[in-house]
């Protein structure tokens, strides 16, 4: 889920991991994956001085219709982190957190807009302030942060019936 253009990639949970997707439930479809993105910008000493290790499980219903060439894509990613006793106290007293994704796509005649929609907590509230696409934790933001932000966009073909 990128914004061409600019190559601003909104919604990105990429990693080794394993998943299952497009299974029919309903009208839509519902997708299922578990991810492993290390922080490699935190060294944690339990883990050989190696990065902090954060386990995404991921979990979208998409393709549900709403009205004549619209259509809904919902989401929600919850971000576990693995600290080890030896870890530093910042990744130690770091939280889990939660990132809600709604991405509402309407078709037109010569292309498309889509109007996006996300909530982060914890490390994924600086998801929302960086420009991230949830394929990073900020295991460093502080305890209770929260984080919002709507993107809308689209594209249109500049053809002979434009």
């Amino acid at each position: 889920h990128d914004i061409h253009i600019s190559d601003f990639y909104y919604w990105n949970i990429s990693g080794a991991g394993a998943g299952v997707e497009g299974i029919e439930a309903g009208p839509g479809k519902v997708s299922f994956a578990w991810v492993r993105n290390d922080r490699g910008d935190i060294a944690d000493p339990g883990n050989d001085g190696g990065a902090t290790n954060v386990n995404t499980l991921d979990v979208r219903y998409a393709g549900l219709p709403l009205w004549d060439n619209g259509s809904l894509e919902m989401g929600l990613n919850y971000a576990i982190l693995n600290e080890t006793d030896a870890a530093p106290n910042g990744t130690k007293d770091a939280k889990n957190g939660v990132m809600f994704t709604a991405e509402l796509t309407q078709g037109l005649d010569s292309g498309f807009n889509k109007t996006v929609f996300q909530y982060g907590t914890e490390g994924y509230s600086k998801t929302m302030a960086f420009y991230g696409d949830g394929s990073w934790y900020g295991a460093e933001a502080d305890n209770g942060a929260a984080g919002y932000r709507l993107i809308n966009w689209g594209v249109i073909g500049m053809g002979e019936s434009w």
